[in-house]
């Protein structure tokens, strides 16, 4: 962590980071769209309501990663950048850490996400407001119906939940696996990033 990096430079990162990422994702989508001409929805009107809506969508999840880096930030300083160039001193031990994040993965993942809203996210909320429904007519094509037949194969959980059940267990299941999914993915990469660390610091030396 370079010297001078403070709770209050992290959240400003963070939130532009989020916002940033948010906004070009939604416009990549209305571009994505207007490329694969599977549907009419009009250019200019979808992109006037994707970029505002995933605006504040940005700016909620900028506020949670946030939350979540000045937590370490606090905890353990050197998770976030090399140690020796950081003077604070970590005030939780990397077991406490993971055992937070852990029963903060499971309540989420079991408990909240059962409260989880039914309401559109972002994408259809705009095309609702085009159309008057969240689902569109798409042309169909032999790419269109390639691809659908790949998605149903290989999708695990579709809407979140178990096929042919609405039981909300499968919610609950989604939200574990993904949070798992999604560690797991981070600590591949971590150890890719180590390890090409040690490489570089053997060249030096």
């Amino acid at each position: 962590m370079k010297k001078g990096m403070s709770k209050k430079k992290i959240a400003f990162a963070s939130i532009l980071g989020c916002i940033l990422t948010l906004q070009l994702g939604a416009f990549s989508v209305t571009i994505e769209t207007l490329l694969s001409g599977v549907t009419e929805l009009p250019f200019v009107t979808f992109l006037t309501l994707m970029q505002p809506i995933h605006l504040a969508i940005g700016l909620i999840e900028g506020l949670i990663t946030a939350a979540v880096l000045c937590f370490i930030y606090e905890a353990r300083p050197e998770m976030l950048q090399n140690s020796k160039l950081e003077e604070k001193t970590a005030r939780l031990s990397y077991k406490k850490v993971l055992v937070i994040f852990t029963c903060l993965f499971v309540i989420i993942g079991v408990g909240v996400s059962l409260f989880a809203s039914s309401n559109p996210d972002g994408l259809e909320w705009s095309i609702e407001r085009i159309t008057g429904d969240t689902e569109i007519e798409a042309s169909e094509n032999e790419v269109y119906e390639t691809s659908s037949e790949i998605q149903e194969a290989t999708s695990i959980l579709p809407d979140y939940t178990f096929e042919g059940s609405e039981s909300k267990i499968g919610t609950s299941v989604s939200g574990i696996l993904g949070a798992f999914i999604t560690v797991g993915v981070l600590v591949v990469i971590g150890y890719i990033v180590k390890i090409e660390r040690k490489k570089e610091l053997k060249e030096v030396e």
